[in-house]
């Protein structure tokens, strides 16, 4: 990472990390207990409704929140295999596979859904359907996580528990 660059809430630069060096970044890590999550099928799970609320509420401009719904509405696929193609259906959930829009929107409605969770836990972290889960007891990652858990499931996306790492 760049110099004069800050590499998370906590404010300090990343000098300083370079400074303390590799026992400072161990002391850092026993302090807290860590839970990753994987988010299962995240893209396949995101409800349109949910999207085009998120989108809303990110302030993003009626005439693009449109177009979006275009793109997703009425949208077929077809599977493909070595004996040959079943029959082409409708897609009425998730994001786009392969879009290179869907990174964008998926961040988009795990920024809004996470909202009133990141600010619950000290210190999380998220990366594509990743999420780091940062405490100071074992007993708080575990609430914080069913909090996670519980925002999640309501629009119907998973935490994966075979995924999740303390």
């Amino acid at each position: 990472m760049k110099s004069g660059k800050v590499v998370g809430p906590d404010d300090i630069p990343v000098e300083v990390w370079k400074c303390l060096g590799e026992a400072a970044v161990e002391f850092l890590a026993s302090l807290f207990n860590r839970v990753l999550e994987n988010l299962e099928k995240a893209y396949d799970r995101v409800p349109r409704e949910e999207l085009w609320y998120c989108m809303r509420k990110s302030g993003v401009a009626m005439k693009y929140v449109r177009v979006v719904q275009d793109m997703h509405e009425r949208s077929r696929t077809v599977v493909r295999c070595a004996v040959g193609q079943i029959e082409e259906f409708n897609v009425e959930v998730g994001l786009h596979q392969g879009s290179a829009l869907s990174p964008f929107l998926f961040v988009m409605v795990m920024d809004q859904l996470s909202e009133e969770v990141r600010q619950e836990s000290p210190w999380t972290m998220m990366f594509a359907d990743d999420i780091v889960i940062c405490s100071e007891s074992r007993e708080q990652v575990e609430e914080n996580l069913e909090r996670w858990r519980f925002v999640l499931e309501r629009i119907g996306m998973k935490v994966s528990r075979s995924k999740t790492e303390y």
